[in-house]
């Protein structure tokens, strides 16, 4: 798991982790896909779940245990 902000900000050691490592997996909110796409800048391509299309409304599904 990693920060990335840092990967949106550029800063090499994450950027590098991230294009070193085996997979990488982003879980976005909607289908904006921000977390995915914040990857592909960095010309990673992530395997990528988006909440909105497993069915969760944004803002109207609990989080629960």
């Amino acid at each position: 798991m990693t920060c990335l902000a840092s990967i949106g900000a550029g800063l090499s050691g994450y950027v590098q982790s991230a294009k070193g490592a085996g997979e990488n997996i982003t879980i976005d909110g909607c289908s904006v896909a921000c977390a995915k796409k914040a990857l592909e800048n960095i010309g990673v391509t992530p395997t990528a779940y988006i909440l909105t299309d497993l069915g969760l409304i944004k803002g109207k599904s609990p989080a629960t245990k």
